[in-house]
């Protein structure tokens, strides 16, 4: 007859029954186990934990009887497990990834995934556990746990999840675990708030505000360049400060689309990961004015490094101009035509908004496949494709979006 002693343990997520088993070579008790990994052992994977001494005594038993009753000792300590699968220059899942898909993974979407799981999982968890121990009760304490302190929003606790995710599929794939506990967990099913999207008067206003104190001397004239792409271009933040001459070609001997330029967008920027690929590994070509263009190519030639970086950094021959002194300035723009930090919040207007602006203001003035085609939504066929066929679309495409914001001329 199996002899072991229950006992509770009052975790963040409620009150769990643990057991420790009789080693009678020992003649003392082994350490304790989960019922709630017991149970995983068994197949169980129902979402409501044990609240019985009599049901708990009923899974230790059947536990014992079918040899599931020992630890694991091959299996990795389970926070160990999770730091080393996102561990950028050591996790073999990364490497691989990489490897098969280049840049896939990147070494900024490592560290916000580890920084996530260390400040928000690995205190809340047994630190003991071990991989194979893991179950989805463990889980779901942690996530009750978030919430009901409040003290982040839902799209963190959403990251959180992700944060064990992803290792713990890996492992389940792998057979380094016999039953996924993550096979029953969902995301919260977050209330999103839109993003805002500033007016056109607005938009226009900013720019104004931006161009006047760049020539003025008060701030770099690199903002209202940055800020002038993202509006009438559609293109991100990494991908404007990633921005490079070569880049941009003028229309040479064609009088209809003489007003037109065309920026080929096949690179963006992160802080650790540096120069990669844009979002989608997809390079897409988007048109812009002439006269945007030929300020693109002026800032560009006063590049002190001659690296042909359009948005070069004061203090770095290595990176562009970085996205906080960016925001620092946009936000700054947003304030002096009414939009105070506090409403900048309130209506969700940040940097990308100005790619949700562009977006609304072609919306209904092109097709979605011609939409699709500058924003980078397009199939990889598409992206793959520069066609002169494709070329004529893109210059038809900026006659219409070139009207979203008119730029002076050069003198």
């Amino acid at each position: 007859m199996v002899r072991f002693s229950l006992y509770k343990r009052h975790l963040s997520g409620g009150v769990y029954y643990y057991v420790r088993f009789w080693n009678p070579e020992k003649k003392s008790y082994d350490a304790g186990i989960s019922i709630e990994t017991l149970r995983a052992k068994l197949g169980d994977d129902s979402i409501r934990r044990i609240g019985t001494r009599s049901a708990a005594a009923a899974i230790a038993v059947r536990a014992y009887e079918e040899g599931l009753t020992k630890k694991d000792k091959k299996s990795p300590n389970f926070i160990e497990y999770v730091l080393n699968f996102w561990d950028f220059d050591n996790s073999s899942y990364v490497k691989l990834k990489n490897k098969t898909r280049k840049n896939s993974i990147g070494r900024d979407h490592c560290l916000n995934m580890l920084g996530t799981f260390k400040r928000n999982f690995m205190p809340r968890i047994n630190p003991s556990l071990k991989l194979s121990e893991i179950t989805q009760s463990d889980i779901e304490a942690v996530i009750v746990s978030l919430i009901d302190e409040g003290k982040i929003s839902e799209a963190t606790i959403n990251k959180v999840i992700l944060s064990v995710q992803k290792p713990i599929n890996e492992a389940f794939s792998r057979g380094m675990i016999k039953v996924n506990p993550m096979q029953n967990i969902s995301m919260l099913q977050r209330n999103q708030k839109d993003r805002g999207i500033p007016t056109k008067r607005e938009v226009e206003a900013v720019l104004e505000y931006l161009r006047k104190e760049g020539f003025a001397g008060r701030i770099s004239m690199k903002i209202y360049l940055a800020v002038a792409l993202a509006a009438t271009a559609g293109m991100r933040q990494g991908e404007v400060r990633a921005l490079r001459k070569e880049t941009v070609e003028f229309v040479e001997n064609n009088l209809e689309y003489e007003d037109q330029a065309i920026i080929t967008v096949g690179e963006s920027y992160a802080k650790l990961d540096g120069f990669k690929s844009t979002k989608g590994k997809r390079v897409r070509h988007v048109p812009v004015s002439k006269a945007l263009a030929e300020e693109l190519i002026r800032m560009a030639d006063s590049n002190p490094y001659g690296n042909g970086l359009v948005f070069w950094s004061e203090s770095s021959a290595e990176a562009p101009m970085a996205a906080s002194y960016l925001l620092k300035y946009y936000y700054a723009a947003l304030a002096s035509v009414g939009i105070t930090e506090e409403k900048r919040k309130e209506r969700n207007i940040d940097f990308h908004s100005l790619r949700h602006f562009f977006n609304s203001m072609l919306r209904g003035q092109i097709d979605d496949s011609n939409l699709r085609l500058i924003v980078g939504h397009q199939s990889e066929r598409m992206s793959d494709n520069y066609t002169h066929e494709v070329r004529e679309r893109l210059l038809q495409i900026g006659k219409i979006s070139s009207n979203i914001i008119v730029f002076p001329k050069s003198s």
